[in-house]
């Protein structure tokens, strides 16, 4: 009963979606946080906002359509439907709200057992070969002229997902377009996927590219809980400095294998 009730709460994945949108003359950094049920339905999500007071103004107008907003900064405002003024004293702008907006990227999870799909709740305390297949959907596209002709292109979401499943209940654990870390007691899993991408290049290898595999035998299975995290932002010039020191890294490796 406790397995089944877990599973019936749902099976929490916080999808952290990071993006930057222009507020006037400021920059404002938006994060998403929503927890999904066991199937991927979106059911609470919660934005938090960052303005970037790169000009040291005293006043800032913003524009917002999250509802019940929380302050977490000092700063003061004033609110007129979804305009915003806030006395900013030279400062950043650090404010939170629920949002009802459908996310970018749609998350579905197939439960299968032993060959045969099955529900969340069916598949609580079973034993046998467990599949889970997390599918993501792109919903962000845009028709954008290419050479003259207009083509459909989505935006390039990388999206991450993380879990830690144990070793005493499971074996044979495999991930497609993932790594798995194994340090005998407990398994770190890390998939990674881009969906939209085959989509935007039609290129064959790249049709896998939206969705997860995770498959294990289990004498009883158990609900993990899966993080997931999304970003279309990619790399900026200073994330690529850590690179001018891979050589020396790459040496370093070398000679440890070598004493090894």
């Amino acid at each position: 009963k406790k397995i089944i009730s877990k599973i019936t709460s749902g099976v929490l994945l916080g999808t952290m979606l990071v993006y930057q949108a222009p507020v006037l003359a400021f920059t404002k950094d938006e994060t998403v946080y929503s927890k999904l049920d066991a199937s991927g339905n979106a059911y609470n999500t919660i934005v938090s906002d960052h303005i970037r007071n790169t000009e040291k103004e005293k006043i800032i107008n913003d524009i917002t359509d999250l509802l019940n907003l929380k302050n977490n900064g000092e700063q003061e405002y004033t609110a007129d439907g979804n305009k915003l003024v806030w006395n900013a004293d030279e400062s950043d702008i650090y404010y939170q709200g629920e949002s009802q907006k459908e996310l970018p990227i749609k998350c579905s999870i197939k439960y299968e057992l032993d060959g045969k799909e099955v529900s969340a709740k069916e598949i609580a305390g079973k034993s046998g070969k467990v599949k889970i297949t997390v599918e993501y959907t792109n919903k962000d596209k845009h028709v954008v002229k290419i050479n003259g002709k207009n083509e459909t292109l989505y935006t390039p979401f990388v999206v991450t997902l993380g879990t830690v499943m144990q070793n005493k209940n499971i074996s044979n654990l495999e991930i497609s377009n993932g790594k798995i870390l194994n340090t005998g007691s407990k398994n770190f899993v890390v998939g990674l996927s881009s969906p939209g991408l085959y989509e935007s290049l039609d290129l064959e290898e790249l049709k896998d590219l939206d969705k997860i595999t995770i498959s294990y035998y289990t004498k009883s299975y158990k609900s993990n809980t899966f993080y997931i995290v999304a970003t279309p932002k990619l790399m900026d010039t200073t994330d690529l400095d850590v690179f001018n020191k891979l050589d020396e890294v790459y040496s370093k490796v070398d000679s440890l294998q070598s004493n090894m």
